[in-house]
């Protein structure tokens, strides 16, 4: 992104640990001085996000969450946004899928979070993820189907209050 346009800076939102090997990274690579780093814990639900955002990426991440902390997390993405600005997610919905094996694959990843990962998350349907979306002021104006093998790209803009 940011090798792509020198106009383009960035903010990172993430814990403290990720947002060092950011750091590092974009230290390497000479972009450091375009991006912003903000530690931030997501579950700290009074923690807002950055206002003016043009743009919020979700990259195969709302999958770590329960609904009721998704619905935290687009709340703050909304409030967050400039004027035209977006939220995408990308994710690999289940019932988005060509293939109905894709389908079965992905719903039962869910037990390995439930059990395993996070305890509280899962492989969710893009329809559960519009509808909480929806609740936390955001709406649905773009799907993206087909993106690599199984990836679905969603596009929310913030509802006109």
């Amino acid at each position: 992104c940011l090798r792509h346009d020198p106009a383009v800076s960035m903010t990172l939102l993430d814990l403290p640990v990720q947002l060092g090997q950011a750091r590092t990274t974009l230290e390497n690579a000479g972009l450091l001085n375009r991006a912003e780093l903000h530690p931030i814990d997501i579950l700290d639900f009074a923690a807002p996000f950055p206002a003016g955002m043009d743009a919020v990426w979700m990259s195969q991440f709302l999958t770590c969450f329960s609904l009721e902390a998704i619905g935290h997390i687009f709340s703050r993405a909304a409030t967050c946004l400039a004027v035209g600005g977006s939220v995408w997610v990308l994710d690999t919905f289940w019932d988005r899928q060509q293939y109905d094996i894709a389908s079965y694959c992905l719903i039962n990843t869910s037990p390995y979070f439930t059990a395993i990962a996070s305890g509280n998350s899962k492989m969710y349907e893009s329809s559960a993820i519009v509808a909480v979306a929806n609740a936390n002021g955001l709406t649905l104006v773009e799907t993206v189907d087909g993106l690599g093998i199984c990836h679905s790209l969603l596009r929310f803009e913030r509802m006109a209050q």
